[in-house]
């Protein structure tokens, strides 16, 4: 019903009983942590806890098969070693039950509660949610922690492309002479304007490197926390390369274009 990829080994079957012995299907991260490497399904484990019905302090169960992991506390953190026991076999109490049905969900949020109520009404609290919002729920955090991220990345942007523009501008205004110069000496206005736009992204793309190298030295420093595993998005890291070399092209059109309009006797007397 979960839908986890089988492995090795098998799943249950309805001859897994209570007059059979007690067997369990365990995940990759379990199979790692506690059972044989080479052969998982070689040997079994005995775990203990206490469910009211005839589970003994200490039982051992037969592994019969290895599926794999799962996120089942968070999206965000590494799966968790985990084994699977079949309720014919183990009488459990409480938790959550996944219901595999054909009809739509919002027509079960009424009826399975009133139809468990009537099989046993001391059950206290009956609460049906579909899986997709039960999933959808889980990112909750997520999505907030993402949307506060998109807003200081948003306000961080504007930042740079207001630091890039005025940066670009006052090195406009600083080359005014040197442009009354090359326009009185007759080189043409597309080549004066190409000349300072390259300068422009020269300039916005050693700044841009220089950051990428401060981003990935931080990325590595991270990853150290998050988890072995994790890679740098290198498709990100170009996007954003791509977008500061677009801002750094548009803000530098204003400036380009004002520079262009002074005469070369107004440029060649600017101090």
């Amino acid at each position: 019903m979960l839908g986890l990829t089988l492995i090795r080994g098998r799943r249950f079957s309805p001859h897994d009983t209570h007059n059979t012995p007690l067997v369990a299907v365990a995940n990759q991260a379990f199979a790692r942590a506690y059972l044989n490497v080479s052969d998982p399904l070689a040997t079994g484990f005995r775990i203990s806890f206490h469910n009211g019905e005839s589970m003994k302090p200490w039982s051992h169960f037969d592994v019969i098969g290895i599926v794999e992991d799962s996120r089942n506390r968070a999206i965000d953190t590494a799966p968790e070693p985990e084994i699977y026991v079949s309720t014919q076999q183990v009488a459990l109490e409480g938790g959550s039950y996944f219901l595999q049905t054909t009809r739509e969900a919002a027509s079960l949020q009424a009826e399975l509660p009133a139809a468990i109520w009537r099989v046993d009404p001391l059950i206290q609290k009956v609460e049906p949610i579909a899986l997709q919002q039960r999933i959808e729920d889980g990112f909750a955090s997520q999505r907030l922690t993402l949307f506060l991220l998109l807003g200081f990345g948003a306000v961080a942007l504007t930042l740079a492309a207001t630091g890039l523009g005025a940066a670009i501008s006052a090195s406009v205004s600083e080359s005014t002479k040197e442009i009354g110069i090359r326009t009185a000496l007759g080189e043409p206005r597309p080549s004066i304007a190409a000349r300072v736009l390259q300068t422009a992204l020269t300039r916005t793309l050693i700044g841009t490197t220089c950051g990428l190298a401060g981003s990935i030295a931080l990325s590595r420093m991270a990853s150290l926390r998050v988890g072995p595993n994790s890679s740098l998005d290198l498709t990100a890291l170009a996007a954003n390369v791509a977008l500061m070399l677009l801002i750094a092209t548009v803000v530098s059109l204003l400036p380009v274009r004002r520079a262009l309009r002074i005469s070369p006797v107004e440029a060649l007397r600017t101090e």
